[in-house]
């Protein structure tokens, strides 16, 4: 599981968006062969995003994470289709 710490659902969205850009393996999806990587990168943020908690942490200072279950994120995207791509 990824943990974010105090950067909330806006920076786990930017940091989804830049590891997924750093990625060097490509996707195709299968149920929509003309889809590219903006849509790709759309859903995997939707599939984080639903497979995602976000824990507070309370004390001397406060803190919040996010953890992705990361298994389910990947479900997720071969039900929208997403698989890698054959070279």
């Amino acid at each position: 599981m990824a943990i974010l710490r105090g950067a909330g659902w806006a920076g786990a969205v930017v940091v989804c968006g830049v590891l997924s850009s750093c990625a060097t393996s490509r996707y195709e999806n299968t149920m929509h062969p003309d889809y590219g990587a903006t849509q790709h990168d759309t859903d995997l943020a939707q599939c984080r995003k639903q497979n995602s908690q976000v824990i507070t942490h309370s004390g001397y200072a406060e803190a919040t994470e996010v953890k992705v279950d990361e298994p389910a994120v990947q479900a997720c995207m071969t039900t929208l289709g997403w698989q890698p791509a054959k070279s």
